[in-house]
């Protein structure tokens, strides 16, 4: 199974509060750069990163899908999120790829999905 996973880059604020747990949809305005990357696409998991460097913090966070609404005013798609799967470099290998994700992050998902880890 190939893990589909949707990457953002976050301001130390947003990053924070997706990881407590108090950030329940990332919205981004509905803009050409965010319709290719997001409509008709479906991913498992979303990698945030709080910076541009190799040592930024990250967290994995399950994605629950896709909205349309308004945010601040403006037309946004909101990317709904679930629990946090994992934080900063506690990845494992996934078959297929050469980037550190896989079984450990595959069965804090399915604990997501049973209602056994918030």
């Amino acid at each position: 199974m190939t893990i589909k996973i949707l990457h953002l880059t976050l301001k130390k604020k947003w990053f924070d509060l997706i990881k407590s747990r108090q950030k329940k949809i990332e919205w981004r305005e509905i803009k050409p750069y965010w319709t290719k990357r997001l409509e008709n696409k479906t991913f498992d998991v979303i990698k945030f990163r709080n910076g541009y460097s190799k040592e930024s913090p990250t967290i994995m966070v399950e994605h629950r899908g896709m909205i349309k609404g308004s945010f601040q005013g403006k037309e946004c798609y909101g990317i709904k999120l679930g629990g946090v799967l994992s934080t900063n470099r506690n990845f494992y290998k996934v078959e297929g790829s050469n980037k550190n994700y896989g079984n450990k992050l595959k069965e804090n998902m399915e604990m997501i999905r049973n209602g056994k880890k918030q």
